[in-house]
């Protein structure tokens, strides 16, 4: 089997963490080669095309869509141009909240609001601090925290003018537990939970990936997660067939509870370093839906 490593301009030869993916695939006898996502032409002639480090995909995801569903006609895409269609906005989280799952709270932006409507949002919590995010981006790129005080909300106006132009936003109350317990990632190859993690970032900041300063480990985890996390996936396979991998990200609301952040069933980091056996798992579902 011929197989397509997909990947970005800036890391041709893909992801460090996926080193051990490599090895899993070569050790099946599967052949493999790293294409950058926008440079493939029309020539290539493989079997699979497995989705791994696009991370600049969110600057043209209308493209990216385009060329995925196009190499979709020619090879087996994981995850399938459906899966990605839907996961590249994080106006899915919507979706998973109309199926009962615990989501971060959310308000949702598409065109600037006056100071008035802006106020009644920012009154909908008793927080003093809050976040804003786009609906189409990737590693904190976009975001900010600030208070609801007369300097932050100017700030805040400010950002939400600039970054409304390219993409729908998203208005939430900053959760304090991602400085100090972190955010967490439970990982799933093909129907197998195989990984948890816990990420944190640096002191004084926000962003726990670490590109950042963010730092990670390995994670036990317990009932309550494990069965939110069960309970998304299930919607997931029933929405679509079995997924090839996807990775669940939490936080812990303001009143403690673990909340579904994001779901990343696109690019995401799978953290092998912390469980290399779970590279073979992936090649796993990668051979079962070649």
């Amino acid at each position: 089997m011929k197989l397509a490593l997909l990947t970005c301009f800036n890391l041709p030869g893909g992801d460090k963490d996926d080193r051990h993916l490599v090895q899993a695939f070569k050790q099946r006898q599967v052949d493999i080669e790293w294409l950058i996502w926008n440079q493939i032409n029309d020539s290539v002639k493989h079997n699979v095309a497995l989705i791994r480090s696009v991370w600049d995909y969110h600057k043209k995801p209308s493209s990216f869509l385009k060329i995925i569903k196009r190499l979709s006609q020619k090879m087996t895409v994981l995850n399938p141009p459906q899966v990605v269609q839907w996961n590249s906005e994080k106006t899915y989280l919507r979706d998973l909240q109309k199926a009962g799952l615990p989501v971060a709270e959310t308000h949702w932006i598409n065109q600037l609001p006056n100071a008035e409507e802006f106020a009644q949002l920012l009154n909908t919590v008793d927080t003093d601090e809050w976040f804003i995010k786009p609906v189409i981006g990737a590693d904190a790129s976009g975001t900010l925290r600030f208070k609801a005080d007369r300097a932050g909300v100017e700030t805040a106006m400010s950002h939400l003018q600039q970054h409304l132009t390219h993409s729908g936003m998203m208005l939430q109350p900053f959760l304090p537990s991602v400085a100090d317990q972190g955010e967490l990632s439970i990982i799933y190859m093909g129907e197998q939970l195989t990984h948890a993690v816990i990420k944190k970032p640096k002191a004084g900041d926000y962003r726990v990936q670490d590109t950042f300063g963010g730092v990670d480990c390995v994670y036990e985890i317990g009932v309550p997660e494990r069965i939110v996390a069960d309970q998304c996936m299930a919607y997931l396979w029933q929405r679509f067939e079995p997924l090839c991998y996807a990775r669940l990200d939490f936080l812990r609301d303001l009143t403690g509870q673990w909340v579904i952040n994001e779901v990343e069933l696109i690019e995401p980091s799978l953290f092998f370093r912390h469980q290399p056996n779970a590279a073979d798992r992936l090649v796993d579902a990668v051979l079962k839906q070649a």
